[in-house]
């Protein structure tokens, strides 16, 4: 009888231990940094004539770099270790002519303990035909990555339909896509969405 006694309190806690979300540990997370320095500013233009509301959000994605702040994601299985995340997202405001501007900051949160810093930065829009969040991550960042060689402004521009929305203009940071960018720098992204009545 005990043997099954602990087997059940084996799964008992298993499955709690499952249900909680790491990244909610009190004990590893973030704190907010109350003077950033760096920011990346996204503007850009949201055609009014659109048909539809692109609910435009710009998303950062802050990881842990500290190896004794990653949890074990394979509920001891296998051991897999993983860092901490967390998101910050953004919803662009319009103004009456479609122009809009943000500024993230890319160190948003101090390193502390965990030594959190920002990983990458995408766009997600909705409600373009049956696109239900399509997602574009524009750069990456890394503490060796690029600083003063690299292009600090990219842009791009998409035009839309009542389908879909495709690049037409596309101008990377950093000298290429993917290049990792160093977070102690100011970045400027221009990222535009116009509207093609044509194909409707």
């Amino acid at each position: 009888m005990k043997r099954y006694s602990f087997i059940l309190a084996g799964l008992f806690f298993l499955l709690v231990s499952c249900g909680k979300n790491p990244n909610n540990d009190s004990a590893f997370a973030p704190v907010v940094n109350p003077t950033p320095k760096y920011f990346m500013t996204v503007k850009g233009f949201i055609d009014p004539n659109l048909p539809k509301n692109l609910n435009l959000q710009i998303q950062a994605y802050y990881t842990t770099n500290n190896e004794s702040c990653e949890y074990d994601s394979s509920g001891g299985f296998s051991g897999a270790m993983t860092p901490r995340t967390r998101w910050i997202k953004y919803s662009p405001k319009t103004d009456i002519k479609g122009n809009y501007q943000i500024n993230v900051a890319i160190d948003y949160f101090t390193p502390s303990k965990c030594n959190w810093s920002l990983s990458y930065i995408q766009y997600q829009y909705k409600n373009i035909g049956s696109n239900n969040g399509e997602s574009s991550v524009f750069v990456y960042f890394a503490q060796n990555g690029k600083g003063e060689e690299g292009v600090k402004q990219g842009k791009e521009v998409l035009r839309c339909d009542s389908n879909n929305c495709a690049d037409v203009e596309f101008i990377p940071l950093g000298n290429s896509y993917g290049d990792l960018l160093s977070p102690n720098f100011n970045y400027v992204y221009e990222l535009s969405f116009i509207y093609n009545e044509k194909n409707l």
